[in-house]
């Protein structure tokens, strides 16, 4: 409901990407609180779970190997304002590979005590830095180049965490 009609209009005659205000099937009513959910060990989650895990991590960029740009925007996301196209903004930085939109703490202390080492041992073999796992960058939204995930050093990797 707050997306303008003509950013509505442009998205649907350039892209045929359809805006659906979520209030209207009752998403996001404030009128019931969600209960918090115990967090799971990495084997109490469903078997659909990890699928979903697993294609969002590496799977899926074979879908779009024959595209430039690739960009998720998931249906619980709500998009007030854009100043400028995101995709146009990529094209004017090519040495842009990955944009998102928000870089957050990583609050799973599953993974800070297990990925921290996995990962930074993994970089060490393979020469690169270490990295800090405490941040992490939300996928719910997020623009990039696919030919990116499509090296041969970001396929072993990703498939190395598979």
């Amino acid at each position: 409901r707050d997306v303008p009609q003509d950013v509505i209009r442009t998205f649907w005659q350039d892209h045929r990407v359809q805006f659906i205000n979520v209030h209207d099937f009752g998403g996001f009513d404030s009128s019931s609180v969600p209960t918090r959910m115990a967090i799971r060990g990495p084997n109490d989650y469903p078997v659909g779970y990890k699928h979903m895990c697993r294609f969002f991590s590496w799977q899926w960029i074979r879908i779009f190997k024959n595209y430039k740009y690739v960009m998720r925007i998931d249906e619980d996301v709500i998009v007030h304002h854009i100043d400028q196209s995101p995709l146009h903004y990529l094209r004017q930085h090519p040495n842009i590979v990955y944009s998102y939109g928000l870089e957050t703490t990583e609050k799973h202390d599953e993974t800070l005590y297990t990925f921290d080492v996995w990962l930074n041992t993994y970089l060490a073999n393979h020469k690169r830095p270490p990295v800090d796992v405490r941040y992490m960058y939300f996928t719910n939204v997020f623009l990039t180049r696919v030919d990116f995930w499509l090296q041969a050093d970001v396929n072993e990797f990703l498939h190395d965490v598979d």
